[in-house]
């Protein structure tokens, strides 16, 4: 049953002392039904039509029914079941048994609407027991209707727990893939950040040694370009390296001697294989420094 049925069910069942006391105390809290000032007198077919509808301040009509049923202190047992269904699932449904029962009663003994209230509060009263026995064939029939019905929502609902419980284990296993993947991420991401730190300490390393190296470089290229200026007449090959190492100038060509600038050579070095004696002494008497002589460009480097 849902709220309205269930307010519904209850304005039918109650006694009418009852019903009158919890209309009273409602008119208070602005409780109103289109077309009655005196809400005890409502009959109760007007009662049930209206819990259908909310009320003006947008509250509906079965919810404050309900509270004043609730809070209303006569001894009533459908006071007791109105309570119940305020609890917990499984109390809901022992109200919503308890109430049905009594729409059976009502609905079995009450054939024409002038005697209704007198069936309801029979139902009440401690002639139930003749009640029942005057009844027993409908009220049995109506009540096996009921609980097939229960049955058949039992059902459904078994049905659609074991479809949760299929989902429930499914997503479960794709939970435990994720986090292994999960798992696995976060150890590679682990090793990764490590080989990134690896390398930035290697980086480190490298990029001091690199400094240090420039930096070696330039001393010695400072030593280099303060070191003594050779100039060197051979005719053979001599390596680029050695040319850089020892500061030489080569020259071969003996007719470009007289553009030569003696004044920025340190010395002079003769490969004697190289040239003709004369050619030796033409060097000489040119140079302004101090000529030294070798066999062969071997032997210069090798005393340079």
């Amino acid at each position: 049953m849902d709220e309205i049925e269930f307010a519904q069910a209850v304005a039918k069942t109650l006694k009418t002392e009852t019903r009158e006391a919890v209309l009273r105390s409602l008119k208070l809290k602005t409780f109103t039904i289109d077309g009655f000032r005196n809400l005890e007198k409502v009959p109760v077919k007007i009662i049930v039509s209206a819990l259908r509808k909310p009320m003006k301040k947008g509250e509906q009509r079965s919810t404050v029914f309900l509270r004043g049923v609730r809070e209303c202190t006569i001894n009533d047992p459908v006071i007791e079941i109105t309570r119940l269904w305020s609890g917990s699932i499984s109390e809901k449904m022992e109200a919503e048994r308890r109430i049905e029962k009594l729409l059976v009663y009502d609905g079995s003994a009450n054939e024409n609407e002038g005697n209704k209230e007198v069936n309801i509060q029979n139902v009440h009263s401690k002639d139930i027991k003749h009640y029942q026995e005057l009844n027993c064939d409908s009220e049995e029939k109506l009540v096996d209707n009921k609980l097939e019905e229960q049955k058949q929502r039992n059902k459904q609902l078994q049905s659609k727990i074991q479809s949760y419980k299929i989902q429930l284990d499914s997503k479960s296993r794709e939970l435990d893939v994720v986090k292994k993947e999960n798992i696995r991420l976060l150890c590679e991401n682990k090793d990764l950040e490590n080989r990134i730190v690896a390398s930035n300490i290697l980086i480190a390393r490298l990029q001091e040694q690199v400094k240090s190296l420039k930096d070696e470089v330039g001393y010695l290229e400072q030593i280099l370009q303060r070191a003594p200026k050779i100039l060197c007449f051979t005719k053979s090959k001599i390596s680029t390296e050695d040319i850089k190492l020892h500061n030489l100038s080569i020259l071969q060509d003996l007719d470009s001697i007289n553009e030569v600038d003696w004044n920025i050579f340190n010395r002079v070095w003769i490969s004697e294989n190289d040239f003709t004696f004369e050619q030796i002494q033409m060097i000489k008497e040119r140079a302004v420094q101090k000529v030294n002589t070798a066999r062969n460009i071997r032997s210069i480097i090798a005393r340079l």
